[in-house]
């Protein structure tokens, strides 16, 4: 992969990029830009240096999009970047391109820190930003205005001596995507469209985004979305309701799976027979522990031992056939990013086995058995400390609290105080 300069012979072959409406969607400027437009912006992008265009090229030399970098401030050693790729480039080339970004402006600029900011409604671009290494260093509240709504802007940055470590990772992750594309499907073959679904906030997004790049190295169709009114949705309808018979019906060779990874929206059965299969990931030993944060609940009970369960969407919450387990072994010291860390790589292990494993995977499906019990939805205060007890006697309530979303706190003396926990290796 390389970049080169961008010139005005490559001006009508990356105009439909930009206009492209998810590219439009994403950039401060949404119009439909026209040839002519493009052409006196790319003079005016001539005679300004504190602005370089580039155009992306893959392994086999094709245009697969754009990097650019602006505010270059050769003096504070800081600039500003942002891409964006041709509509039909394929799965994971946005973290190519990022790479190819990375290296321009720590190893041939020379930079201290590169920015970037993002439309935080581009929560796609946010979440990979974020696994390639930048931070989250605060948020323009609805800074900019798309003509409806008011949306805030997020800023990310990196630091060059950060740069070493993340790009190591990165490397790795481009080969094992590779290596993912390689390998054939063990699913007979099949077809398989895959839709996700998870709350737009929640804290599983960034892991997400591995199980829908290593899906779509594969050659799977993936599309992800965090409302089922945005959803897309299967043309075939699959009415029946009987799950082997819908694993084996000719009259459907495409696969069709539902995922609901973190998701708190219910899921109608008309919604789930359009699918083969609606699957739900949940940290409990099921019967037991149906309802709201059960690995949060469990750790604050003083287990250290928890399963996940891959399970069927039911009409009655958490009900559905258990199709397999994993168990997370903990030592009592991990904090919640440990935690969560954790119940996504179960979470990612879970439905990768159920898709590369189809349909041998939704043959084992069985009833649950037993009594069944229900923990609550956590909210604000249940992160209430007692300021008349121990520290060692609140601690696993500690482990579990968010310092940002739902920070630990104790009232006293009439006013209210709240904590921060972090661990130290």
């Amino acid at each position: 992969m390389r970049l080169t300069p961008l010139t005005d012979a490559d001006l009508e072959l990356i105009l439909p990029w930009r206009n492209a409406p998810a590219v439009r969607r994403a950039m401060y400027s949404h119009h439909e830009i026209s040839l002519a437009e493009h052409r006196a912006w790319f003079q005016r992008l001539q005679q300004d240096a504190s602005r370089r265009w580039h155009l992306y090229h893959d392994a086999a030399g094709t245009p697969q999009g754009v990097v650019y970098v602006t505010d270059f401030d050769p003096e504070q050693s800081t600039a500003f970047w942002g891409f964006y790729a041709r509509p039909e480039a394929p799965s994971g080339t946005g973290l190519r391109m990022e790479l190819a970004a990375l290296e321009l402006a720590f190893s041939e600029l020379g930079l201290y820190k590169l920015n970037c900011e993002v439309l935080a409604n581009n929560a796609p671009v946010v979440n990979m930003h974020k696994k390639v290494g930048f931070t989250e260093e605060g948020r323009f509240r609805e800074q900019h205005h798309d003509g409806t709504n008011r949306i805030d802007i997020v800023r990310l940055g990196l630091l060059a001596s950060e740069w070493p470590e993340h790009r190591e990772r990165l490397q790795a992750r481009l080969a094992q995507l590779e290596q993912l594309a390689q390998q054939p499907t063990t699913n007979n073959q099949q077809p398989t469209t895959i839709l996700i679904l998870s709350d737009v906030n929640s804290w599983i997004n960034p892991y997400l985004l591995d199980l829908q790049m290593d899906w779509q190295a594969q050659g799977h169709q993936v599309t992800w979305a965090h409302s089922i009114n945005d959803a897309q949705t299967p043309n075939t309808q699959h009415p029946t309701t009987n799950n082997q018979q819908r694993t084996t019906n000719k009259q459907h060779p495409t696969t069709n799976l539902c995922f609901c990874l973190s998701f708190s929206q219910l899921v109608p059965a008309q919604f789930r027979a359009q699918f083969h299969h609606t699957l739900v990931v949940h940290e409990s030993d099921l019967p037991q522990g149906k309802g709201w944060s059960p690995l949060t609940w469990q750790i604050v009970e003083g287990k250290q031992r928890i399963p996940v369960t891959l399970i069927e969407a039911a009409d009655r919450v958490d009900s559905g056939a258990i199709y397999a387990q994993r168990w997370l072994q903990f030592q009592g010291h991990e904090l919640i990013d440990e935690l969560r860390a954790a119940q996504a790589q179960a979470t990612h292990d879970l439905c990768r086995w159920f898709v590369d494993a189809y349909p041998y995977s939704a043959a084992q499906g069985r009833r649950q058995q037993g009594e069944e019990t229900f923990y609550p939805r956590r909210g604000p205060a249940d992160s209430r400390l007692d300021p008349e007890k121990a520290v060692a006697e609140q601690f696993e309530l500690l482990r579990v609290v968010d310092n940002a979303r739902y920070p630990a706190f104790f009232d006293w003396r009439g006013r209210r105080y709240t904590l921060s926990i972090h661990g130290q290796t």
